[in-house]
């Protein structure tokens, strides 16, 4: 399914180029511009990963913490040696089976944490944490055809919101790459 939505959604880019074929021009911007932006969207993936943690903790625990007491029985009744053979193999089947129920729902936590995170950054870029949008001229954006505008900040929107799902330690990896580039440039610009 994300695959059809990718490619339906690459499709109509595509498409927006040719309807639009105007570059848009990087407006102009210092490291301090962009390390600023970056510590903005950095606070606010840190804000939204808090609160998903907190709605996926509240929604999500009290399952599995029954989940885990099954097994803490069924872990219980197998120490003792009172059962028979065949009462001894149904309880370590139905350990598995448990075992295999507790497997499932931490997949399941972990496919519902991601399109929540994933849905919410959309949202925030949506309300209107933009990263594309800040490093152009806002002029720009008025000066394209409404499908170039269009297309730009739903680019902007989608990235953004991926970003920001993608938590602290996207960012942080933005940044890293970010100041290695401004150190070898630097280091580029001594050498001469």
């Amino acid at each position: 399914m994300i695959q059809i939505i990718g490619t339906i959604l690459l499709i109509g880019l595509l498409a927006l180029t040719s309807v639009s074929p105007d570059v848009i021009a990087i407006g102009n911007f210092g490291p301090n511009d962009i390390f600023q932006l970056l510590t903005v969207i950095g606070f606010v993936a840190a804000l939204q990963h808090s609160a998903v943690e907190v709605i996926m903790s509240t929604w999500r625990d009290p399952k599995q913490d029954d989940i885990k007491a099954k097994l803490t029985l069924l872990d219980k009744d197998l120490e003792t040696d009172d059962e028979t053979p065949e009462e001894r193999v149904a309880l370590v089947k139905k350990r598995k089976e448990v075992d295999i129920e507790l497997k499932k729902f931490k997949t399941n936590t972990r496919k519902l944490a991601l399109w929540i995170t994933l849905l919410s950054g959309v949202f925030v870029s949506v309300v209107g944490i933009r990263i594309l949008g800040s490093l152009i001229d806002p002029s720009q954006l008025k000066e394209m055809s409404k499908y170039q505008a269009l297309g730009f900040n739903i680019m902007d929107v989608f990235l953004t919101g991926a970003l920001i799902s993608g938590g602290t330690e996207g960012v942080y990896q933005i940044v890293q790459v970010f100041s290695s580039f401004l150190n070898k440039t630097t280091e580029k610009v001594k050498a001469q």
